[in-house]
């Protein structure tokens, strides 16, 4: 599809069916996480201006325009963050033909371990770990599984304690923080709870499941217990079932949760940078029916 900026080819107790955390691109997929500490890698360039789909509500909304920067990941708990500037690197013409448009952008390849560009929803994951204060870490690797029994999958490095933690105790949690938590969920990804006790940051509760400790400070908050671990070369993607979901009552309009009052903190790679949601784009299912005729 030459209109994408990216194309990658691949071979072959509000209820627990809560879709409101996945903050998503339109193709949501996993990759292999390089070190983030690679000074010479190339930040995305700025005229990619990603849409992110936000289920429950079915809107689309788009980052770019009126999104903004919030801080850079694994920096923001650091001080005077500050937004580096991207050189544009391409321009995208397009024509109209026959109601479709013609794009003239060249494709070029960009190798095989990339990274979504568009933001991916920023959480914070709880376990409990023997002999140790509840754990919390920052994952950005998590998306909607199953329907129906409604399931959530996370991608964990295999070194990481709270990998150890769900392991052991087959169930976790997943909180998803508003722009406010911004320093104290990038933290949670600088340190590990095998040596520092990341629980004082937050106001901890739980729920049915008693080895899932979820934050009372984020918006939205899910139980899960394991139903299923795949074992991958460098991490685990652990897949759980909701057993139950928790939002705050300010976070709803019209009886369905509202994007724009959870405020949620998003995420781009390879740049490590914090957004949050920008402008109402439409609605979701419902703005292609015109093409369907």
């Amino acid at each position: 599809m030459p209109e994408c900026p990216f194309i990658l080819e691949f071979r072959g107790k509000m209820g627990t069916n809560l879709d409101i955390c996945r903050i998503t691109t339109i193709i949501n997929v996993f990759f292999n996480l390089t070190d983030h500490t690679d000074s010479n890698r190339q930040s995305p360039p700025e005229y990619v201006q990603p849409d992110i789909y936000i289920n429950n509500s079915n809107t689309i909304q788009r980052l770019s325009t009126s999104g903004r920067f919030v801080g850079g990941a694994w920096k923001a708990s650091v001080r005077g963050v500050h937004q580096e500037t991207h050189e544009m690197m391409a321009q995208n013409t397009a024509q109209k033909t026959n109601g479709m448009r013609r794009y003239e952008t060249e494709k070029k390849a960009i190798g095989k371990n990339v990274f979504i560009c568009p933001p991916m929803p920023v959480t914070i994951v709880g376990t409990c770990l023997n002999n140790r204060p509840p754990n919390f870490l920052t994952v950005g690797w998590v998306t909607r599984a199953n329907v129906n029994p409604p399931m959530i999958a996370i991608g964990i490095n295999k070194s990481n304690a709270s990998a150890d933690g769900i392991t052991m105790h087959k169930t976790f949690s997943v909180n998803f923080p508003g722009t406010d938590l911004i320093e104290e969920t990038d933290y949670c990804g600088l340190v590990s709870g095998k040596y520092k006790d990341k629980s004082r940051l937050f106001d901890i509760f739980y729920g049915e499941l008693k080895n899932a400790p979820m934050i009372q400070n984020c918006p939205i908050t899910l139980e899960c217990q394991l139903t299923e671990t795949i074992d991958l070369p460098t991490n685990y993607l652990f897949i759980g079932e909701i057993k139950g979901a928790y939002a705050n009552e300010n976070c709803f309009t019209g009886g369905k949760p509202d994007v724009t009052e959870i405020n949620p903190l998003l995420l781009s790679m390879p740049d490590n940078s914090y957004w949050q949601v920008g402008e109402f784009l439409g609605r979701a299912c419902k703005i292609g029916r015109s093409l369907k005729a």
